[in-house]
């Protein structure tokens, strides 16, 4: 079975039994504060929803995306009362044809959004990361924002609270040379711990607010 499909797997099984907590991530509340638009918010890696539900609270529009069957049907659920201002969508990033239907999808309903990714990059594999940006860069516009949140490589001998599933721990300095190939520059940067504690897990992250230079124009 290939990787993507692991994981796949894995996060389908995983959100069969909703027992995850529903407060919101410290990264979400940190992102309300910083969205400076009122454009829509893509949320990549939506899992259980709990942050997208949290931007709804805030009367923002909300795109929810995961490739589990299971997050999504949960999302669906959850976001019941929100059905005006979100939708809840099954991708694969990991399949570039889908991706760019997505896209020209998403570019009909606006031209620039805020995408979200808590926890998404590190969980996904290289293949998957290269797709996920050239969407992000895509959606976000002249004027969007791209928001992520992962574990960074100081993380990898840190406790974890659910050690049995996939993770890359991504290099910062390899990272940031990343976006900016694809010509996006760095708002903000911040790593360490105390960032997204989770019980006695305190995991060392990176945040990244990415925005797109005036110049650039990707394509898939």
């Amino acid at each position: 079975m290939k990787l993507n499909q692991r994981i796949i797997n894995y996060w389908d099984n995983k959100y069969k039994v909703s027992n995850f907590k529903d407060f919101p991530s410290q990264f979400s509340s940190f992102v309300l504060n910083e969205i400076d638009n009122s454009y829509p918010i893509i949320d990549c890696g939506c899992g259980n929803g709990r942050d997208s539900i949290f931007f709804l609270k805030y009367n923002k529009v909300v795109y929810g995306l995961d490739s589990s069957v299971s997050s999504i049907n949960l999302c669906k659920k959850k976001g019941g009362n929100f059905k005006k201002n979100s939708k809840f969508l099954i991708i694969n990033f990991e399949n570039k044809e889908d991706v760019s239907r997505l896209v020209k999808k998403f570019k009909k309903i606006n031209d620039n959004f805020n995408i979200y990714a808590r926890f998404f990059i590190h969980a996904i594999s290289k293949k998957t990361e290269k797709n996920f940006l050239e969407f992000a860069t895509m959606l976000c516009g002249r004027d969007g924002n791209i928001f992520l949140e992962f574990r960074a490589k100081k993380d990898c001998f840190i406790h974890k609270s659910f050690p049995g599933h996939f993770r890359r721990f991504i290099d910062i300095e390899l990272f940031k040379g990343i976006v900016k190939n694809k010509d996006l520059k760095i708002k903000y940067i911040i790593q360490g711990k105390g960032l997204a504690k989770y019980f006695s897990e305190d995991p060392y992250i990176a945040r990244f607010i990415l925005k797109k230079n005036k110049s650039s124009v990707p394509s898939f």
